[in-house]
């Protein structure tokens, strides 16, 4: 049985998730025209705010490998989209889902795989934002919602850091 701490701790933690997302909605809101970028980056800001909020003192919730997981998993996908299209230019016919070539499905597939191991190389392992590397080589092409991303990233760790003492495990 939890006493009543833990439930207005779950209710206080819940209250910040939710206005988390609430700003970052908007602001992607604002500039995202792309719904795969919209619903990627929400969806890997919404993992990330689960950690700060359910279990704070989570390793993988930590100031530094949230903020480089993000890096890491932003200059990983934008590299490969660069090295994607740099390629597609020499090849015909080269584009997301081209039945013969898939190169773009491959190139977001390796970029996954690239950032674990970089991620785990730097110990900077953030696992929401590995999957900010595939939508940054199939469809971000608009670096203001990136900028919104990764700004909601430092802010997460903000969060954590000044709500340090009072965060608590959740799960």
């Amino acid at each position: 049985m939890r006493n009543r701490t833990y439930w207005l701790h779950v209710f206080i933690q819940t209250l910040g998730a939710t206005a988390f997302m609430g700003l970052v909605l908007l602001g992607l809101n604002k500039v995202a025209d792309a719904k795969i970028i919209w619903a990627a980056g929400a969806s890997t800001l919404a993992s990330s705010a689960f950690l700060i909020f359910c279990v704070p003192d989570s390793p993988v919730a930590k100031l530094l490998k949230i903020i480089g997981g993000y890096i890491v998993a932003t200059l990983v996908g934008e590299g490969m989209r660069l090295l994607i299209n740099f390629l597609c230019q020499l090849l015909p016919h080269c584009h997301v889902a081209d039945p013969p070539l898939r190169l773009f499905e491959l190139a977001a597939a390796l970029s996954v795989g690239v950032t674990f191991l970089l991620m785990v190389l730097f110990k900077l392992e953030h696992p929401p934002a590995a999957g900010l590397a595939v939508v940054m080589v199939l469809d971000i092409r608009n670096m203001e919602a990136m900028l919104i991303i990764l700004a909601a990233a430092i802010l997460l760790t903000l969060i954590r850091t000044i709500f340090r003492n009072q965060l608590r495990r959740l799960v």
